[in-house]
């Protein structure tokens, strides 16, 4: 309800103000962290379902894609635990970094668009993004949510793709089929928009 309500503060302006560079930088990062991910999982030799777990909180968005991920290929309950731990572990560090260098490194200050971008991109959870872009200013706090709702926009995908590719599943035969219909789809995003154009027409 927090985030659907952030929307009131932003218009479409703001989000086309991310443009191409918000959208290619959440791919990139993305994509990378769960490379990284899956390679460290399985050189450390984690479980596939921990390392599918730990990889996609950390790349999409926190213990939400935890928690969407967890029915598809039915991990168990520590599995989960020990991802949720590690994901609000470094989340929250990073809500205390990001302000932190944002302060001592002049050049990071120098473009609070870029910051936003970054921050909204690299930082794990939503509720971490808001807290680190509101220290850093209104400017970077505005562009880093947006950046980060595009990111978690790419739940869905990779929900279905853990689905139909079988990845991370137990099961031989594949991935089992989600518990409640519509689990992986991050709707509090729709909201964000619904209210978001709402501002925008007023």
């Amino acid at each position: 309800a927090g985030i659907i309500l952030y929307g009131a503060k932003v218009t479409f302006a703001k989000i086309l103000g991310i443009g191409l560079p918000g959208l290619l930088t959440d791919l990139y990062v993305v994509l990378s962290t769960l490379a990284l991910g899956f390679g460290l999982g399985r050189a450390l030799g984690l479980s596939e379902s921990l390392t599918t777990l730990i990889s996609t909180g950390s790349a999409i968005c926190g213990c939400s894609a935890v928690a969407a991920t967890q029915p598809i290929i039915d991990a168990e309950a520590h599995e989960v635990a020990c991802a949720v731990g590690v994901v609000v572990l470094m989340g929250t560090a990073a809500m205390f970094l990001y302000p932190a260098l944002y302060r001592a490194v002049p050049a990071l200050a120098g473009d609070p668009r870029l910051m936003g971008i970054y921050t909204g991109s690299t930082v794990h959870e939503l509720a971490g993004v808001v807290a680190a872009g509101n220290a850093m200013g209104a400017e970077v706090a505005s562009r880093s949510v947006i950046t980060k709702l595009l990111r978690v926009f790419m739940l869905e995908p990779w929900i279905i793709a853990l689905y139909y590719l079988g990845i991370g599943c137990k099961k031989e035969d594949g991935c089992v089929a989600v518990a409640e219909k519509g689990k992986g789809v991050p709707w509090f995003a729709f909201g964000f928009v619904g209210v978001a154009t709402v501002n925008s027409a007023w």
